[in-house]
């Protein structure tokens, strides 16, 4: 290699160095970091299960017998900050008389209860007079106890 292109060579070298070198201190930036939180307070959720003449969480209906009939009302409230769905049912496994059935309306199996609201929904009793007569005799002095199990959930 020659003298001058030598030259040439460690002259190119230098400026592409001295280049690199203003380039990076040019391309120098500013950098900040910020943390910041972001509160929130859950909405309330208050629902209540309550039911006439409820004692201790249970309705006494007293003595009934073959031929009784009659209804319990269970009043579900929404005393929370959100809309809500309901679904009521019996326990499936019920120790009864053959004669006596327990129904609650289809309608008001499911349904809704909007914030400061409630919902009304009516248990119906009826012991057949004309049933099974060595049953109905079998359950003299006995009790009959039936779950009811309300479950409510946010509405979507």
């Amino acid at each position: 290699m020659t003298k001058s292109l030598r030259r040439l060579v460690v002259a190119v070298a230098s400026i592409l160095v001295c280049s690199m070198s203003f380039l990076c201190v040019t391309l120098a930036k500013y950098s900040t970091t910020v943390d910041k939180n972001i509160n929130a307070t859950a909405k309330a959720w208050e629902i209540t299960v309550t039911a006439a003449g409820e004692v201790d969480g249970a309705v006494d209906l007293g003595k009934i017998a073959p031929g009784s009939s009659g209804s319990v009302v269970v009043t579900i409230a929404n005393a929370g900050e959100v809309d809500a769905t309901y679904s009521i049912a019996l326990d499936s496994e019920i120790e009864k008389p053959e004669g006596l059935t327990i129904t609650i309306a289809d309608a008001d199996k499911t349904g809704e209860v909007a914030v400061n609201g409630s919902k009304e929904v009516t248990i119906n009793y009826s012991w057949a007079f004309d049933g099974n007569d060595t049953d109905d005799t079998s359950w003299a002095g006995q009790d009959i106890s039936v779950g009811v199990t309300v479950t409510a959930e946010q509405k979507a």
